[in-house]
C-alpha cells in the first residue's frame, strides 16, 4: 500500500517536473527568438530608426496634431517614408545587387546565382587585394542568409544553399582579360567590387533621395486638393484662411524652382558620394583619397542590404529633410521641420550612442557584465559589442534588455517635448501675423476716417 502510494507521488511529481521543464523550454525559445529579432533590429540601423520613429515621434507627433489637417498630412508624411526608407531596401537592394552583379560586373552567370552574394564583402576588406582575400575566404566559410533572402529561396525554390565559390569567378577574370597571376586576377576582382558596390550605392542614393525629397511636395499638393486650403496646415485652425494662403505666396510662387533643386541635390548626393567612397578604396594617392580611404567603413551595407549609421544619416539630412525644408510653405513651417528633424537625428544618431554607452558602464560596474566593446579604443563614450556576438546567457539577457531601453529613452525624449516646443513656435508667429494684420486694419480704417472727416470739412 505504502509502495503504491510513494509510486504515485513519484509519477506525479514526475509528471510536475516535465511540465516545469516543458514550460522552460517553452520560455528558453521565446526568449531566444525575441532576442534573435533584438540582434537583427540592432544591426540594421534603418529598421531600428524605423520604430523609433513610430513609437518615438510619428504616433505622439499625431496626438499632439494642431489639427485634422496636420495631423493626415503628417501621417501621409509618416507612411511614404517608412516604406521607402526602412521597408523598400529590404526588397529592392537584393535585387539591385543581383543584377548589378549579373549585368554590370558580369561576375555571375544569373541572377538566381548563390555566388551573388560576393558583393556582401565590406569595404573595409576591399581595401586591398589581400585583405579582400582573407574578406573572400571568411564570407565563403561563414555566410549567413537574411530575412529577405530566406523568402527569396523559399519563392524561387532554392532550398539548398551553396557555399560562396570565388575561384571560379578568378579563374574566368583571368582567361576573359587575358592575365597571367592569380594576384593580377585577384586586384582586377576587388575593381569589380569596387565598380559593382558603387553602382548599387549610386542606385539607392538616387532613389532614396529622389523620392524621399519628393514627399513634401507630394504632400503639399494632396493637402490643397482635400482641403482648398492653401499654406502650412498647422495654422488652418489658428487663423483665417485668408492669412494662411498670404503666408505661403512665395512657396506657391517658386515651387518649381525648389523641386529643380531638390533634382540637383539629390544627383549630387546620389553621383557624389559614391564617387567619394570609390576613391578612397581604389587607392589613389592625396589626402582626400587617405581621409575617405579610413572612412569608407561608415559608409557600407550589412549584408548588402542595410544602410549604414553614417549613411542614413546623410541620406536623411540630403535628401529627406533638405527636401522638406524646400517644401515648406512659409517660415514658420520651416522653423517647425528644422526643429523635429534636428531633434530627432540630434536623438538617434547621437543620444543613441550616448544612452547606449553609459547603460553598458552601468551594467558592467554594478551587474558584473562584459557589455562594453575594448576594442573599440573610445574611452570616452565606447561602444557595446553586438548582441550576436554575446555567448553568456546573462549577458545576453542583459544586453536585450538594455537594447529596448535605450530605444524607449530615445523615444520618450523626442516623442512629446518636441511637438510642443514646435506648436508653441507656430502659435507665436501666427498671432504676431494677426497683430500685424489687425494694425494695419485699423491704421487703414483711421486714415479712412480721417480722409472722411477732411473732405466733410472741405465740403462745409
Amino acid at each position: 500500500m505504502y509502495r503504491h502510494a510513494l509510486s504515485k507521488i513519484f509519477i506525479q511529481k514526475c509528471h510536475v517536473n516535465m511540465r516545469i521543464n516543458k514550460t522552460a523550454n517553452c520560455n528558453t525559445e521565446n526568449f531566444k527568438g525575441f532576442y534573435n529579432i533584438s540582434a537583427e533590429l540592432e544591426q540594421n540601423i534603418p529598421l531600428s530608426r524605423g520604430v523609433i520613429d513610430i513609437f518615438g515621434s510619428d504616433i505622439p507627433w499625431l496626438i499632439m496634431a494642431n489639427n485634422n489637417a496636420e495631423r493626415m498630412e503628417k501621417a501621409r508624411r509618416m507612411s511614404i517614408v517608412f516604406v521607402l526608407l526602412f521597408l523598400s531596401p529590404m526588397a529592392l537592394l537584393p535585387v539591385f545587387n543581383r543584377i548589378a552583379m549579373k549585368y554590370g560586373s558580369k561576375l555571375v552567370k544569373s541572377v538566381l546565382s548563390d555566388n551573388h552574394k560576393i558583393i556582401h564583402i565590406s569595404n573595409k576588406e576591399l581595401t586591398d587585394a589581400a585583405s579582400m582575400k582573407k574578406g573572400l575566404e571568411k564570407l565563403s566559410s561563414n555566410y549567413e542568409n537574411g530575412p529577405i533572402e530566406n523568402l527569396f529561396r523559399k519563392i524561387t525554390g532554392k532550398k539548398k544553399q551553396k557555399p560562396l565559390e570565388y575561384q571560379p569567378m578568378l579563374e574566368d577574370i583571368k582567361t576573359r582579360y587575358n592575365l597571367k597571376t592569380d594576384e593580377q586576377a585577384l586586384e582586377k576582382l576587388r575593381r569589380k567590387l569596387i565598380n559593382t558596390k558603387n553602382g548599387v550605392m549610386c542606385a539607392d542614393y538616387l532613389f532614396s533621395s529622389l523620392s524621399l525629397g519628393s514627399v513634401g511636395f507630394i504632400n503639399n499638393a494632396i493637402t490643397k486638393k482635400k482641403t482648398g486650403q492653401s499654406g502650412f496646415s498647422a495654422e488652418f485652425s489658428m487663423a483665417d484662411k485668408e492669412t494662411v494662403a498670404k503666408r505661403a505666396d512665395n512657396y506657391e510662387k517658386t515651387w518649381k524652382q525648389r523641386y529643380a533643386a531638390l533634382l540637383g541635390i539629390s544627383f549630387a548626393l546620389g553621383i557624389g558620394v559614391p564617387l567619394a567612397v570609390r576613391h578612397g578604396l581604389t587607392g589613389n594617392t592625396g589626402k582626400f583619397a587617405g581621409f575617405m580611404k579610413r572612412q569608407v567603413s561608415k559608409f557600407d551595407y550589412e549584408k548588402g542590404i542595410y544602410m549604414s549609421r553614417w549613411s542614413l544619416l546623410l541620406g536623411n539630412i540630403i535628401a529627406c529633410h533638405t527636401g522638406a525644408v524646400l517644401a515648406n510653405r512659409n517660415v514658420t513651417e520651416t522653423k517647425d521641420n528644422i526643429l523635429r528633424f534636428g531633434m530627432a537625428d540630434a536623438l538617434f544618431f547621437g543620444g543613441d550612442l550616448v544612452v547606449g554607452s553609459v547603460l553598458g558602464r552601468l551594467s558592467d560596474r554594478f551587474l558584473k557584465t562584459n557589455l562594453i566593446d575594448k576594442t573599440d579604443g573610445k574611452k570616452l563614450l565606447p561602444r557595446l559589442k553586438p548582441m550576436k556576438t554575446l555567448t553568456n546567457p546573462r549577458e545576453r539577457k542583459t544586453a536585450c534588455g538594455l537594447y529596448w531601453l535605450n530605444l524607449a529613452i530615445i523615444s520618450a525624449s523626442m516623442g512629446f517635448g518636441v511637438p510642443a516646443l514646435a506648436n508653441r513656435i507656430t502659435r507665436k508667429d501666427v498671432q504676431k501675423e494677426l497683430k500685424s494684420k489687425n494694425i494695419q486694419e485699423f491704421d487703414f480704417l483711421k486714415q479712412f476716417v480721417s480722409s472722411s472727416k477732411l473732405a466733410e470739412t472741405i465740403r462745409r
